[in-house]
């Protein structure tokens, strides 16, 4: 009687994994439309009241060139603009240490991205 029970539970999860994986999109695809859709949101998103370091750490990412097709680039944006939703949230709350700590991480990255991207390091 065990074997045929784990015999069954054994072959309903195989069964039940081939099947979730023919019935769902790829995990990687599902990610990719996420990610693309929060950058979106978090691009359009701009508060009315900010501060002058946001202001300037946006000049910058929009100053700097991102290649869309290299992965590395795309990854180091959406951290940046990863940071730069936090520091818009820490500034709506009044939370200036953690507001300039998301601010200092979004600009090591930009300017490492600045570095190894032959576009100069000065912010």
């Amino acid at each position: 009687m065990q074997n045929l029970t784990k015999w069954a539970f054994g072959s309903l999860l195989v069964c039940s994994g081939v099947w979730a994986t023919s019935q769902s999109t790829p995990l990687t695809e599902w990610v990719q439309e996420q990610d693309s859709a929060q950058t979106t949101e978090l691009v359009a998103v701009v508060p009315a009241q900010q501060s002058s370091a946001i202001q300037s750490l946006e000049d910058a990412i929009e100053e700097t060139r991102f290649n869309a097709q290299n992965r590395v680039h795309s990854l180091r944006l959406k951290r940046i603009i990863y940071y730069l939703s936090e520091a818009r949230e820490f500034e709506q709350r009044n939370w200036q240490f953690n507001r300039d700590d998301s601010l200092e991480r979004a600009n090591a990255i930009l300017l490492h991205h600045r570095m190894k991207t032959g576009q100069g390091h000065a912010l």
